[in-house]
């Protein structure tokens, strides 16, 4: 069972800011009183007054239920309707804003939209990220996004080729649940005149009051513990349907408001690279191999699922692909390793991902995936049973209609809230560690 984010953020939260805010805590005691108000209004005679639930009373007792209140006579009557039994609601968040410095800032509370099975969910984070992106560079050039043109007046798109997610190993996405309260700082650089980057950082809402938000960057965050998402885009344009990607220049000349950078994007460096060798690196020699070579297995595109609205692949789709694929991969191992509950409990800590084609609605895609346990004999860790259950992934997605590359990634996963000892896997890996 997952736990209540109150209980996953608690340490994360405290070294931030101590304990919660007073409107916070003063909304919070504001609720209990009301639902003891409302315990203490239940008499056995009278006439009856039916009020609609409240918002969080109404998830606790059912959809169709109301609040029955017995009254002794119409003096009482009037005095109920006069009461104020439930609070007014949390204050609500500032939504999103550009700031003087350029960043864009969007305040944020989790919910379902943004979940899956194990709480935060990546592809939904994704397309949020992808979203505010795309508002970013709105904001800045003034220009809608579906009036960014080249110079011969062709629609171009801001497409993601590198894609980088990072949370802290002791706090995985998972440890992110419903209703928790994010403030996502957004940055955003260009790079000569066809390729933008910059950061989306996770930031609870806390961290406002005691860092400066205008100083973030990837080493900072990963100091103090912030997660982030690099995204870097490159202007293309179809060029003959969606299988084929042409590069552009947009003609727009709001571009130049977007700050330059004379430095090339991490992805610009490392998509190349993985391009060639078609895969990231292996883990080292603590992790043991779950498949002894890569699998593959086939998706079907689902057109009205899976392309977005200018008739692409959506990129924050992609991930999801590899994780049903993945979830295909582990149940098939030898001796039911991965039961259901391990299934459902993975969660991202990183990911690396280079975006290279994309593919017709009618193509389907192989997905070759290699599996790796990290394993607390080889690590020589004192209390194995203890270990946390670390995953190393390794994938490759072709099209199958010419087999064109179109992505290669890395993902390190951890089981949320899973010891090995609590697995059949601690026997499969002491058993590895002598072979």
């Amino acid at each position: 069972m997952i736990s209540k984010p109150s209980q996953q953020l608690s340490t994360y939260l405290s070294a931030f800011a101590g304990e919660k805010s007073a409107q916070l805590r003063s909304a919070q005691a504001a609720h209990e009183d009301g639902a003891k108000d409302l315990e203490a209004a239940s008499l056995e005679q009278a006439p009856v007054l039916r009020q609609p639930l409240a918002p969080r009373a109404r998830g606790r007792i059912g959809a169709g239920a109301t609040n029955v209140v017995k009254l002794d006579d119409a003096s009482e009557l009037m005095a109920v309707r006069n009461k104020r039994w439930y609070p007014p609601p949390l204050k609500p968040l500032f939504g999103t804003y550009l700031g003087e410095d350029g960043n864009l800032y969007t305040d944020l509370r989790i919910g379902m939209p943004l979940m899956g099975r194990c709480n935060l969910a990546e592809s939904p984070l994704l397309k949020e990220a992808g979203h505010l992106r795309w508002q970013h560079i709105e904001a800045l050039t003034g220009v809608p996004s579906s009036e960014l043109v080249d110079e011969e007046g062709d629609r171009l798109y801001a497409t993601f080729f590198y894609v980088e997610i990072a949370f802290p190993p002791q706090r995985p996405m998972a440890t992110f649940a419903e209703n928790d309260e994010v403030t996502i700082v957004n940055t955003l650089r260009r790079f000569g005149r066809f390729m933008l980057d910059g950061e989306s950082f996770l930031c609870p809402s806390e961290t406002r009051a005691v860092m400066d938000l205008e100083t973030l960057s990837p080493e900072v965050a990963s100091t103090v513990g912030i997660p982030y998402i690099r995204l870097s885009n490159a202007f293309v344009k179809q060029w003959g349907g969606a299988d084929w990607l042409k590069k552009g220049c947009p003609a727009n000349p709001g571009l130049a408001n977007i700050p330059e950078t004379k430095s090339a994007p991490v992805g610009a460096v490392v998509a190349p690279k993985v391009r060639i060798a078609e895969s990231f690196p292996a883990p080292d020699e603590t992790f043991t191999p779950l498949t002894n070579q890569a699998t593959q297995t086939l998706y079907q595109i689902v057109p009205d699922r899976d392309i977005n609205g200018v008739g692409l692949l959506y990129f924050a789709n992609y991930p999801q692909y590899l994780d049903i694929c993945e979830r295909d991969t582990l149940s098939a191992l030898p001796g039911a390793l991965f039961d259901d509950e391990l299934m459902n409990l993975r969660t991202l800590v990183q990911r690396r991902s280079a975006y290279f084609s994309n593919a017709r609605s009618d193509d389907v895609l192989e997905v070759h995936i290699r599996c790796w346990i990290e394993n607390p004999f080889l690590k020589g860790d004192p209390e194995p049973a203890r270990f946390p259950v670390n995953l190393h992934i390794n994938y490759r997605m072709n099209r199958q209609s010419d087999h064109r590359l179109m992505l290669v990634s890395t993902a390190r996963k951890t089981v949320y809230g899973k010891m090995l000892g609590e697995t059949r896997l601690l026997d499969y890996l002491r058993k590895a560690r002598v072979q």
